[in-house]
């Protein structure tokens, strides 16, 4: 999509035909960009208008003796190693991946008891994950990923409790800089966690109607914007009504 004309620039079809549930654009590699579906696959792309192939990385499970597809719910680039990703995946595993290497992940384990929703790397020691089993979690990475040799298992570092979420995606946002992580919940609360302690620190009631409206994402404005507005950080977030909320957190 072009932002000053509106248009669309590229549209794309590879994912089987299956839901697009995430596109996530490398921060550190220009014109790399990687998606997530329901077919089983994080399918990299390259050039302006993402109109060059560049792999795909498949995602499976077994299960009583079978092997199947994973959707994968979510992807995150690594802000510190260029070519590592994260994805979330429909059976509660978080995988990562030297996109270098497409024969084999660098680490998959089980994180969650149902659907990881979301998964987001949180500075370049940890990585949060959010599921519809109602936890987010944060987890400590090993150091000097990347390359063709399989990663030691992360060390779980903490679990974190207090929102709604049994059905429905909700969001997951991050701000490292603060220790932050925000969610949103099927109680029209938007949560702010602060790594230290795993129960919500803010809980900010968004929906004050009788329409049960929930929290279906959120986002952290970049702290550098926030210092600059001389306030605290800011949260985005958006309601299933079509409303979108923003509070600013007090020093």
């Amino acid at each position: 999509m072009g932002l000053p004309s509106g248009h669309i620039v590229t549209e794309l079809d590879e994912h089987s035909g299956r839901t697009v549930w995430s596109v996530r654009h490398s921060p550190l590699r220009k014109g790399l960009t990687a998606s997530g579906g329901g077919d089983g696959a994080v399918r990299l792309w390259g050039g302006v208008h993402l109109e060059e192939s560049a792999g795909a990385l498949q995602c499976q499970c077994e299960r009583d003796g079978s092997v199947s597809a994973s959707s994968v719910c979510c992807v995150d680039w690594s802000p510190q190693h260029c070519d590592v990703l994260v994805a979330a995946l429909s059976d509660g595993s978080l995988v990562t991946w030297d996109v270098r290497h497409s024969r084999r992940p660098l680490m998959r384990w089980r994180a969650h008891a149902r659907a990881a929703s979301y998964a987001k790397f949180f500075g370049g020691a940890h990585c949060a994950s959010a599921s519809i089993d109602g936890t987010l979690q944060l987890w400590q990475l090993p150091a000097g990923m990347g390359g063709d040799a399989a990663a030691s298992a992360p060390d779980h570092f903490r679990t974190f409790a207090g929102h709604a979420n049994a059905k429905n995606f909700v969001g997951l946002a991050v701000l490292p800089e603060e220790g932050l992580m925000a969610t949103g919940s099927e109680d029209g609360v938007a949560h702010v966690y602060q790594q230290s302690w795993g129960v919500p620190m803010v809980r900010h009631v968004l929906d004050r109607s009788a329409l049960g409206a929930i929290v279906t994402a959120v986002a952290w404005q970049p702290l550098a914007a926030s210092l600059r507005c001389g306030h605290g950080p800011t949260l985005a977030s958006a309601t299933s009504d079509g409303l979108v909320h923003l509070v600013s957190l007090c020093a």
